[in-house]
């Protein structure tokens, strides 16, 4: 998978980490996401693929929130549309909350 296009980030911060069905990795390609990056993750189970979330970190922690929600609410999106199957998220549904939390991103 193809990293997205980021505008000079100074570094990639990790939000999240998801898992699909390993059928779906295709079409993860296919959904429209913000400047992001998504990197396998150690030790999925079989028949699954268990990926990080990497988006670019501009100094901005309100834009990293942002973008977070952003991902996961696009992938859940893409789910419903079968699109994809088998989403999980693993770690980082906080981003989901309507206030950003300071102690998750540092």
């Amino acid at each position: 998978m193809e990293p997205a296009a980021a505008k000079e980030p100074h570094d990639w911060h990790l939000v999240a980490v998801i898992e699909v069905d390993e059928e779906a990795l295709d079409g993860l390609g296919s959904v429209d996401l913000p400047p992001h990056e998504f990197r396998p993750a150690i030790d999925s189970p079989p028949g699954y693929a268990w990926l990080e979330i990497h988006v670019p970190h501009n100094g901005s922690l309100y834009f990293l929130a942002d973008t977070a929600k952003e991902i996961l609410i696009a992938l859940a999106r893409a789910e419903e549309a079968e699109v994809i199957s088998g989403l999980r998220i693993i770690s980082g549904a906080h981003w989901l909350d309507d206030t950003p939390r300071v102690e998750a991103i540092h």
